[in-house]
C-alpha cells in the first residue's frame, strides 16, 4: 500500500497554509499518487499545470534535491513510477511563488533531467521547450528516449524566436530525433536544428519523400544515423553513401525509383536495399524491364532471368556478384568478358540455352567454385 511520506514538521506547516487537516494533507496526496499508478498520468499533468493550490506541490516534492545538476526524487515522486522526474519538472516548473521548497530546488542548479516517454508526445515537445525550459536557464542535457517535432502549418506560425526555443530543447537532447515534415523544410532552420546533433535521425512525412539537394548537403554534414522510411525516389549518390555510411542494410519500405549508379555502388561494397515495393513487383514486371535495383532487391533468392534471350551489359556486373543461385537458360550467346564475370560467381549457374562457347569462356567457367549447367553444349 502507497503511504505518502511527509515529515510531521512539514506536514502540519502545510496543513496550516492550506486550512487543511494533516490526514486531508495525506489523503489528498495518497490519491494523487494513486492517479498517477492507475494510467491516469496526463490528469496528474494537467492537474499540477492548472493548480494553484500550494499543499500538492510541497507535499509531492517532499525529499527531492538537487546534487551536482542531477535530480534526486524524494519517495514519493518514487511511488509515481518511471515519470517521476517529469512529474518533479512540472512541479518545480509551474509551483506557486508562495510555496516553501528550500534551497535544495532552486531550479537554477539543474543541469541534466530524466523526461522518459514524455518527448516522444510533439505536443508536450512545445509545452516543454516554450514553457518550461526557460524556467531552467542552466539545463543542458536532457534524456528521453525520442524526440518527436511537427514541421508543419501550425509550426511555421510560431515566431523566430520561440523556433529558437524549440531548438535549443533539441540541442539539449541525448536521443534520437523523428520530424515529420509536412513540406520540404526551411534550409537554415533545418541547418540550425541539426547543427551539433549527433544521434539518430529520422524523416517522416510528404516533406520527405523526395529529397532536394540543398537539403541532401545539409544531411551529408550531419554525424548520426540518417533514416527515411517514407523516401521514394533515390537517385543522389551523395544521398546514399550518407545511408549506408554506418550499416550495410538499410530499409525504405516505400521507395519507389532508385537510380542504376546506386546500385552499381551497392554491388560493389555488397550494401543492401529492404525496399518490399521494388521486390513484389519483380514477379510481375517484364525481364525486358529489369534493372539493376530489381536484381539487387533479389539477394538472398534465387535469380531466374531464363525469359531474357540477351542481358543488357549494365546488369551483368550486379548478376554476377549476385549471392544465390542464378539461372540463364534463355541466352544463346556469352561474350568471353562476361563468363570473366560469372567464372567469379560462386553459387550455381544455369546456362543450358547456350550451345557455344569460345575456349577462352569454356576455361574461364572451368576453374569456377559453383556448381555449372550448359546442357546446351552436348546437344
Amino acid at each position: 500500500m502507497i503511504k505518502p511520506s511527509i515529515p510531521a514538521d512539514s506536514l502540519d506547516r502545510i496543513a496550516s497554509k492550506s486550512s487543511l487537516s494533516s490526514e486531508d494533507i495525506i489523503r489528498k496526496t495518497k490519491a494523487v499518487i494513486q492517479l498517477a499508478n492507475s494510467g491516469q498520468q496526463k490528469l496528474v499533468m494537467q492537474m499540477i499545470r492548472n493548480t494553484r493550490q500550494e499543499w500538492l506541490f510541497e507535499s509531492l516534492l517532499q525529499g527531492c534535491k538537487i546534487q551536482n545538476g542531477r535530480v534526486h526524487l524524494g519517495k514519493n515522486l518514487r511511488n509515481m513510477g518511471k515519470n517521476g522526474e517529469y512529474f518533479f519538472t512540472l512541479l518545480l516548473g509551474y509551483a506557486p511563488p508562495g510555496c516553501i521548497l528550500g534551497p535544495q530546488l532552486d531550479r537554477n542548479m539543474i543541469t541534466e533531467l530524466d523526461l522518459g516517454s514524455h518527448l516522444t508526445s510533439i505536443d508536450w515537445v512545445k509545452k516543454f521547450a516554450l514553457e518550461l525550459h526557460p524556467i531552467f536557464p542552466n539545463l543542458v542535457k536532457i534524456r528521453s528516449q525520442e524526440i518527436k517535432l511537427n514541421i508543419d502549418a501550425e509550426f511555421e506560425q510560431l515566431d523566430q524566436r520561440q523556433k529558437q526555443m524549440i531548438i535549443r530543447t533539441f540541442r539539449a537532447c541525448t536521443v534520437n530525433l523523428k520530424l515529420y515534415l509536412e513540406k520540404i523544410p526551411d534550409c537554415d532552420f533545418f541547418m540550425d536544428l541539426l547543427d551539433g546533433f549527433s544521434f539518430d535521425l529520422s524523416l517522416t512525412g510528404p516533406g520527405a519523400k523526395f529529397i532536394p539537394e540543398k537539403i541532401i548537403d545539409i544531411l551529408c554534414r550531419f554525424d548520426g544515423l540518417i533514416k527515411l522510411p517514407d523516401l521514394e525516389e533515390l537517385n543522389s549518390i551523395k544521398l546514399a553513401r550518407k545511408l549506408w555510411q554506418r550499416c550495410y542494410k538499410v530499409s525504405l519500405p516505400k521507395l519507389r525509383a532508385i537510380a542504376d549508379p546506386i546500385v552499381e555502388m551497392l554491388a560493389v561494397t555488397n550494401d543492401l536495399v529492404d525496399a518490399p515495393l521494388i521486390q513484389a513487383d519483380f514477379s510481375t514486371l517484364d525481364p525486358q524491364q529489369y534493372t539493376a535495383a530489381h536484381i539487387l532487391c533479389r539477394r538472398g533468392l534465387p535469380l531466374n532471368l531464363d525469359s531474357m534471350q540477351s542481358i543488357p551489359e549494365k546488369l551483368w556486373k550486379t548478376i554476377a556478384r549476385h549471392d544465390e543461385a542464378i539461372s540463364m537458360n534463355g541466352l544463346t550467346h556469352l561474350e568471353d568478358r562476361f563468363a570473366l564475370l560469372l567464372a567469379r560467381h560462386r553459387h550455381s549457374i544455369s546456362l543450358d540455352g547456350i550451345t557455344f562457347l569460345s575456349p577462352r569462356a569454356k576455361r574461364l567457367l572451368q576453374y569456377r567454385c559453383g556448381k555449372l549447367s550448359l546442357k546446351g553444349l552436348n546437344k
